[in-house]
């Protein structure tokens, strides 16, 4: 989709705004004229802006009773099977975490409570399952380990591996990050985004939320919104099939829990295929890594604006300003690995998270060996002063006097 195209839906959908509601779809369909692509896009932007309005116009009492009806209480002290639930840990759209202990082998665990509206089908429940296998299945010391899948009462939960840590998200509130630890994260990021891919598992919510800083570096996390795909999908662009260079078709069982027809992702680390609805692939990952780097290195998200319009037409059409432009210290090399990884058309993306980690080993060695040598310059200079203070202690006591009496 062209800058142009974007910039008439937006433009509608601000003058569409403004229209009274019962009046509204008439402007929208006279102003289309016809084009029913424009006439969708404008729509879906209104009912993202009128379901946020109506969940702020809800009293609280009524909220409060609605989540009560379709939430279960909190776990804290109850039994899961063999996992003792001790503290929440945090909530969000996908259910529930909390810090257990795992009464068999006495050690701490994580554990995932999955909404119920994502279960209540058949049908989902064993895609969910079959899913849940796959990321089982990831062996890599940067990705958060799934240890096991259960059922108790009403309750479908997931067990993981605890970390103790801190969000990349939170660590970004403070600041940008020096630069030997961007690129420590993002090799380590890389490197679990290979097994993934390698494995036929596309992440497809790369985010710094779902990035958690520990001693032991980088640890991805949730694969909640995770998809297999067929091996050949991490294959170079002239052996992809016809699902991985976004056609339709492919087989059922690569169908995700989460397709149902929907957008599903954060906004501001989505691909263009992804706001346009099509296929994911491993590719879809390495920008979403690509952004999290630039905002790694700079402090600042490589695509924002002020409307939910205006950031998609940014990530289909614009690029970020250079990292160097704002953090001139950074390896100018990172900035065209990053580039590469933020271009529009997958294609011309790296073609794989092998080939981005190798780039990224590349640099980080490069880094670390020009931080050695200007330690070590810094040294000799430490050393040549305490030898040679200055000029009037370098010569021979004569020759000193000399040069004395010539400058007076």
């Amino acid at each position: 989709m062209t800058s142009d195209r974007w910039a008439e839906i937006n433009r509608l959908y601000n003058s569409a705004v403004e229209v009274e509601e019962k009046k509204r779809s008439s402007f929208i369909e006279e102003a289309c004229g016809g084009d029913e692509e424009l006439r969708r896009e404008v729509e879906s932007l209104l009912a993202y802006d009128q379901q946020a309005q109506q969940l702020l116009d809800r009293p609280a009492m009524q909220m409060a009773a609605e989540k009560l009806a379709i939430e279960p209480p909190s776990l804290v002290g109850r039994k899961l099977g063999p996992y003792q639930v001790q503290v929440l840990l945090g909530s969000g759209g996908m259910g529930e975490v909390y810090r257990a202990r795992d009464i068999r082998l006495n050690r701490i665990v994580a554990i995932k409570v999955l909404p119920r509206h994502l279960l209540e089908r058949s049908d989902l429940r064993q895609r969910f399952e079959r899913e849940a296998r796959a990321i089982a299945s990831l062996d890599h010391s940067h990705i958060c380990a799934l240890y096991d899948i259960g059922h108790e009462g009403a309750t479908d939960f997931l067990v993981m591996q605890y970390l103790d840590g801190e969000t990349l998200s939170q660590r970004l509130r403070k600041g940008l990050l020096p630069t030997g630890e961007v690129m420590r994260y993002a090799v380590e990021i890389a490197g679990a985004l290979e097994q993934a891919h390698r494995k036929g598992v596309v992440h497809r919510d790369l985010k710094p939320g779902n990035i958690m800083l520990t001693e032991a570096g980088a640890k991805l996390l949730d694969f909640g919104l995770a998809k297999r795909q067929p091996v050949s999908l991490m294959a170079p662009p002239s052996a992809l099939s016809p699902l991985a260079r976004g056609t339709t078709g492919g087989p059922t069982e690569t169908k995700s829990l989460t397709e149902e027809g929907m957008i599903l992702g954060t906004l501001e680390y989505m691909a263009p295929e992804q706001l346009e609805g099509k296929e994911a692939d491993a590719r879809t990952d390495l920008f979403a890594l690509g952004v999290v780097i630039y905002e790694m290195a700079t402090g600042q998200k490589a695509f924002q604006a002020e409307s939910k319009a205006s950031l998609i037409a940014k990530i289909l059409t614009a690029q970020p300003p250079p990292i160097g432009t704002i953090q001139p210290v950074s390896p100018p090399e990172l900035d065209r690995v990053v580039q590469r990884c933020l271009a529009k058309k997958s294609e011309e993306r790296w073609q794989s998270a092998a080939e981005l980690s190798s780039q990224l080993r590349e640099i980080a060695e490069s880094n670390l060996e020009s931080l050695k040598a200007q330690k070590r310059a810094t040294q000799q200079s430490g050393e040549a002063k305490k030898l040679n203070p200055g000029p009037s202690h370098w010569f021979p006591p004569r020759i000193r006097n000399r040069q004395t009496s010539h400058q007076s």
